[in-house]
């Protein structure tokens, strides 16, 4: 999967690539993100998965930029602090 995402990044950098994992640590969602994904989501947080689908397209829409690797979100820390509280 990593393989295949930084490919894609570098052949289609405008497409849209979302990690939904089973892979739960900090260690792999780092992975996936350093390896050029919008987005990485641990299951089963199933609620999150067509937000982030459309954040992600919506970020491939813009055009595309040298810092674009850079613009990673990641809708599951937002909820993980919203459990917390």
């Amino acid at each position: 999967g990593l393989d295949l995402c930084r490919r894609l990044r570098e052949y289609a950098p405008q497409t849209p690539i979302l990690f939904y994992s089973g892979y739960v640590y900090e260690t792999d969602k780092r992975s996936g993100l350093e390896a050029g994904a919008n987005a990485y989501l641990t299951k089963p947080y199933i609620d999150d998965l067509t937000e982030t689908i459309s954040m992600a397209i919506k970020l491939a829409k813009k055009p595309v930029a040298k810092s674009f690797n850079n613009s990673f979100f990641e809708v599951q820390n937002r909820n993980e602090e919203q459990t917390s509280i």
